[in-house]
């Protein structure tokens, strides 16, 4: 006779074992979480930096998850982290998880695809209002970028159109500077 399973339960004795395993808790730094506080009027946005750190920070973390969720906060979001006075700050922690994720063993792909966030999360940076208060974390990020791209070469290849922009922005920044 054939036996009902519930949908909304798991019946593997093996899958609940491997679920079991997966928990654990999930630490999220003081500094990160100044983040979710500068946000937190906006629901959306909070409930997205709420997953993406818990996704970050979990011991098991989805590389390919975190990707995306940064895409989706460092790009169309990311004017909602410049309507606290801690903007600078806030685009700084923002970096500061690309560059921990760089410093783990990502697949070509995801790689890529995070050099392609990043590349475009400082062109945020620099088209954003307060530009003028990025210069910091932008120079960081591009010299970090500089790094990967000495090594990983290839995933930059989709992106060499906004690299060169990118570049081609902070010459006339430090020319203008220079002036």
């Amino acid at each position: 006779m054939p036996r009902h399973i519930e949908p909304d339960r798991p019946q593997s004795s093996a899958l609940l074992a491997n679920l079991e395993e997966t928990r654990r808790e999930v630490v999220i730094p003081e500094d990160y979480l100044t983040l979710v506080e500068g946000v937190s009027r906006f629901f959306g946005v909070r409930q997205s930096l709420e997953k993406l750190l818990t996704e970050f920070f979990h011991p098991l973390r989805n590389v390919r998850a975190v990707v995306n969720q940064l895409r989706s906060l460092c790009g169309g979001m990311f004017h909602y982290f410049e309507r606290t006075e801690d903007r600078a700050a806030s685009a700084t922690l923002l970096n500061n998880l690309f560059c921990a994720l760089y410093e783990t063993d990502l697949e070509a792909g995801v790689l890529s695809n995070l050099v392609g966030t990043h590349l475009q999360f400082i062109e945020t940076m620099s088209r954003s209002r307060y530009r003028n208060e990025y210069p910091t974390v932008m120079l960081e990020a591009l010299e970090r970028l500089t790094e990967v791209q000495g090594s990983n070469g290839r995933c930059f290849l989709p992106y060499s159109g906004l690299a060169k922009r990118l570049s081609e922005h902070v010459m006339a920044k430090r020319a203008a500077a220079a002036a």
